[in-house]
């Protein structure tokens, strides 16, 4: 074998595994929360609230950081050139704290041209502002 590939050979299976990169969005709601339960929603402005962190590619994978803990797993997806769809029905909650899984579900669709998002996940209707972190070699 010629040793100058050596090194080529090497990293060969890092390059193949990596593949290209599925476009990824990180949203938050920085102004306010919105609540909705018992056929009503209510909002808290300023700083009577945590704002979430939801990262998700656009194969599906979800990590959304709500208080103490992020809700992570695999959903499904379907939209066009400007809308996604996002559902996850079996969201895990990590760091897990009981014996058993602690399990959500969520749902969001995201404009891709305006940067916004709808998050509906537990009591939750929340508007988010959305970012592109990073895209595939398509974009």
């Amino acid at each position: 074998m010629n040793i100058r590939l050596l090194p080529a050979l090497l990293m060969m299976p890092l390059v193949l595994a990596a593949g290209p990169a599925e476009a990824a969005w990180r949203c938050r709601n920085p102004d306010l929360e919105v609540g909705c339960s018992g056929g009503r929603c209510e909002a808290t402005v300023g700083e009577g609230f945590t704002p979430m962190d939801i990262v998700f590619a656009e194969d599906g994978s979800v990590d959304a950081c709500v208080y103490s803990g992020c809700w992570i797993g695999q959903g499904q997806v379907a939209g066009d050139d400007r809308y996604l769809s996002l559902w996850l029905r079996e969201a895990e909650f990590a760091p897990q704290i009981n014996e058993e899984p602690v399990r959500g579900e969520l749902a969001l669709l995201l404009d891709r041209q305006e940067g916004v998002a709808t998050l509906m996940f537990a009591a939750f209707v929340q508007p988010l502002v959305c970012q592109r972190t990073r895209t595939d070699a398509a974009d």
